[in-house]
């Protein structure tokens, strides 16, 4: 008895000459078991809490750094409160920038129509494989529903930040310089 796809060459079964490592859905997978790179599929109050700690964590740095080098400098000031915060969104913002560069490469990887791909040897050999069908059906589906969701979260997340850096500088600003606001 014939099975009714039996002639349909187009979901003929294609062996992936890319090493398992260097695959998209390997590389999603594995960016996915990444305690770092996990933070982008967390719920959203976990994802901010861990954005917020981060912020947290810079902030009482950089307090402790002031403390340390100005000991007698007799408490900590509003400038000084202004410019911890801003390091504390710059410690946001690269921690934003890392996740959102290594899930962008995967998502690339992913809705690309070839792998490019290294084969070890003695001299590092870079080949070109062009995806089946079946393989670019599987990745696109997995780019559009589940990684390109992750990106927009991200890139919401990184123009939040930076919209609070600004005002944080416009803020900090105004209050180093009080004559622009009494003129």
């Amino acid at each position: 008895m014939q099975h009714n796809n039996a002639g349909d060459r187009d979901f003929s079964f294609v062996i992936c000459p890319v090493p398992l490592r260097q695959q998209p859905i390997i590389q999603y997978q594995r960016l996915k078991e990444k305690r770092f790179f996990r933070w982008a599929i967390l719920t959203h109050s976990v994802y901010s809490t861990k954005l917020l700690a981060v912020w947290v964590t810079g902030v009482l740095v950089c307090l402790y750094a002031i403390n340390i080098n100005y000991p007698k400098y007799g408490g900590i000031s509003v400038v000084d409160l202004l410019r911890c915060a801003i390091v504390g969104k710059l410690a946001v913002l690269c921690c934003l920038t890392k996740l959102y560069a290594a899930w962008r490469y995967v998502y690339l990887r992913l809705i690309n129509s070839e792998i490019v791909y290294k084969i070890p040897t003695k001299a590092v050999k870079v080949t070109v494989w062009q995806k089946s069908q079946l393989f670019m059906m599987r990745d696109a589906l997995i780019a559009r529903f589940q990684v390109k969701h992750i990106l927009k979260r991200m890139e919401q997340t990184l123009l939040s930040v930076l919209l609070l850096f600004g005002i944080n500088l416009v803020i900090l600003f105004l209050v180093t310089n009080p004559q622009f606001v009494y003129r």
